[in-house]
């Protein structure tokens, strides 16, 4: 009898160890989105299955293994997905809230400013925006006159383009075979105005490919793009030309 309840608290401790693992384990970038294993990686994605169809994914910094965003999934019956996503800010204080019915706002969005206070409440149905409101540093309503903005070059993009075409330099071997042609370069420019992820989307030649990544590699640091007055991560494409005359 006691080697059967001995036995019985055995399993029920594996049972529960086994439910805490997560099912999946995966990796997003500095604009958290999911990407492969490389040497930049900014957060690890624990997910967790919390019921049938629906799961938690918990998001943790890779430099620190802090806890930076958590999403709450449901499929519903007529087959989308709602999303429940919860962020906080570097220094532990919530950023937003939003809700998300596939890849559209659906519901309640909130937005926090660096003190952890509620500055924006926005409703939406199906993507569509019904109803905004704004609130002071005080808890007062006031009128909405945010903007979000994008990350910014000091020199804009004339000058972010114009240190592109100086500091390239045309590959030997392509211009060997007067290879030319443009290259476009995405990446992100983080919240701290760093950029990050930097990859080419459709090859044009090897070696162009890389000279146009480093180039881009060495670009100086961006005023970071804000969103309700907190920065945010940007996702940025820049041409980079190659032409023979």
């Amino acid at each position: 009898m006691k080697y059967l309840l001995a036995l019985a608290v055995v399993l029920t401790l594996s049972m529960s160890a086994a439910a805490q693992q997560p099912v999946k384990t995966f990796y997003l970038d500095y604009g958290f989105q999911e990407i492969f294993v490389n040497d930049d990686v900014a957060y690890l994605v624990d997910r967790h299955i919390t019921g049938p169809g629906r799961w938690t994914d918990s998001v943790f910094t890779v430099a620190n293994s802090y806890l930076r965003e958590v999403v709450h999934a449901s499929i519903r019956s007529q087959g989308d997905t709602s999303f429940s996503t919860t962020r906080w800010q570097p220094n532990g204080l919530v950023q937003w809230r939003e809700e998300k019915l596939g890849k559209r706002q659906n519901g309640t969005q909130l937005y926090y400013d660096q003190a952890g206070r509620l500055r924006h409440r926005h409703q939406y149905v199906a993507g569509i925006q019904k109803s905004t409101e704004c609130v002071s540093a005080t808890g007062t309503p006031e009128a909405c006159h945010y903007a979000e903005e994008i990350a910014q070059y000091p020199a804009g993009m004339p000058g972010l383009l114009s240190y592109v075409a100086q500091h390239l330099h045309y590959p030997m071997d392509a211009l060997a075979s007067r290879i030319q042609g443009k290259v476009l370069v995405y990446f992100v420019v983080d919240e701290e105005g760093q950029v990050r992820n930097i990859r080419v989307k459709n090859s044009l030649f090897p070696s162009l490919d890389a000279e146009s990544m480093r180039v881009v590699k060495q670009l100086s640091r961006f005023a970071p793009g804000r969103k309700a007055g907190l920065t945010v991560p940007t996702r940025y494409a820049v041409p980079v030309t190659f032409s023979i005359n």
